[in-house]
């Protein structure tokens, strides 16, 4: 398997302008399932259901470094709970450029560059909800029908944000004072991060709601649903 990372700089107006660079570069042994970039876009992390978390230089594309999740589980869990953590599905860079998580079905874990790791054990973790804080002070993940706001020291459960119905997106404001999410009852949901009062319900869609976003300012919440829509919710 190879990853390749993709700059291009493409102007319908001008198809001449187009100037696509590809590296390529031998990766997992297994299918990619989470991409991250660092703040400053210098690192990509990567994450596969081979339990391997890779780390790359995003501007020259070779590999940096290799932590192997499997080892970590054989190392610290008893053998009948090693498959019920899982494959891994999502990672974050946190922003204080030291520390990345990892999200499988059964575990979320914290990698401290050069520091203690931690992990958290739950169950039913869904595939892409993994959000950190903008500013680091928190993680967001969600499992079944609720999200689980984290420490992002130790992993130590914060509060949790409990819907009446199975969630499969989340998303984060970009100035962290709002958790939005939503799942099969086919509504958003909106709410506050920091107390976890929920502010907001939004109706709309007519089907399950697979992804969200807020825009760069967060004044707007952006939704895509097995509908075949994508719904824009102005503030």
């Amino acid at each position: 398997m190879v990853l390749a990372l993709f700059s291009s700089i493409v102007q319908a107006e001008e198809p001449s302008m187009t100037t696509p660079e590809l590296v390529l570069q031998s990766a997992h042994t297994g299918v990619v399932t989470g991409v991250a970039f660092d703040l400053k876009g210098a690192v990509l992390a990567t994450v596969s259901v081979d339990n391997t978390l890779k780390l790359w230089s995003a501007q020259e594309g070779y590999l940096l470094q290799t932590l192997d999740v499997g080892a970590l589980w054989l190392r610290v869990l008893p053998s009948e709970r090693q498959r019920s953590a899982g494959y891994l599905s999502s990672v974050a860079l946190m922003p204080d450029g030291k520390t990345i998580v990892t999200a499988s079905w059964g575990a979320v874990v914290l990698w401290r560059l050069g520091g203690r790791n931690h992990y958290s054990l739950q169950s039913g973790i869904v595939e892409g909800t993994l959000c950190p804080d903008p500013y680091g002070r928190w993680i967001a993940v969600a499992s079944g029908s609720a999200i689980s706001i984290l420490d992002p020291k130790d992993l130590h459960l914060i509060r949790t944000l409990q819907s009446s119905a199975h969630i499969l997106a989340v998303a984060v404001s970009p100035d962290g004072s709002r958790v939005a999410s939503g799942g099969v009852d086919t509504n958003l949901i909106i709410w506050d991060a920091l107390t976890g009062k929920k502010l907001k319900t939004l109706h709309g869609h007519k089907d399950y709601v697979r992804s969200i976003v807020f825009s760069r300012d967060g004044q707007t919440l952006y939704s895509g649903s097995d509908d075949k829509t994508i719904r824009i919710c102005a503030k």
